[in-house]
């Protein structure tokens, strides 16, 4: 009994710190509003912008995948991953695409 009593309580306290994540992603991520609203992480700098591409260094960035948690703020938002291609996730929302490209310390945003 106390086995299952266990089990419960750490289930309980898994689920519970997803939900509280979760609900909390959104604090570390701003929109940005000419980019169709997608999301960029708080942290990152913008270091180059154009029309239809902006570049930011973020420190998280592995070049290789997009971060766990930059990934459910992705999806949160709406976004839909529908291609990989090397460094590059191409994500789609209603009728507007977004290709986010990756490299270490650095994240690309291009329409």
């Amino acid at each position: 009994m106390k086995r299952i009593l266990a089990w419960i309580v750490a289930l309980a306290l898994l689920i519970g710190t997803g939900v509280y994540y979760y609900v909390n992603v959104d604090k570390h991520y701003v929109y940005l509003h000419e980019f169709y609203d997608f999301p960029i992480p708080k942290e990152a700098t913008l270091e180059s912008e154009s029309a239809n591409e902006n570049g930011f260094t973020w420190g998280k960035s592995t070049g290789t995948e997009v971060p766990l948690g930059y990934r459910i703020m992705i999806k949160k938002s709406g976004w839909k991953q529908v291609k990989m291609d090397g460094h590059n996730v191409i994500y789609k929302k209603d009728d507007k695409v977004i290709n986010l490209s990756l490299a270490n310390k650095y994240i690309g945003v291009l329409k």
